[in-house]
């Protein structure tokens, strides 16, 4: 695909969808007819994140979420 950079139509979400969806594989940006940019996808540089790798590592007490009354005080009465 070859598009102007002066086309006012151009929308890059578009694009960017035609190389996820592989459509395009090469899109060709040009300004006076002279090729001046290539947008391509890239390949996935980030490895897939693994779930559970904190497992055990640290505690949550059963009361985390308990209202500290006293804290509430504090904060009511200005004093944080």
């Amino acid at each position: 695909m070859v598009l102007n950079v002066m086309d006012k139509h151009i929308d890059l979400s578009y694009l960017i969808s035609l190389l996820e969806n592989k459509k395009e594989s090469l899109i060709t940006v040009t300004k006076n007819g002279v090729p001046v940019a290539r947008i391509i996808p890239c390949e996935n540089e980030l490895p897939p994140r693994k779930l559970g790798l904190a497992k055990g590592k640290f505690y949550i007490p059963d009361d985390f979420d308990d209202t500290d009354e006293e804290l509430v005080k504090m904060m009511m009465e200005g004093n944080i």
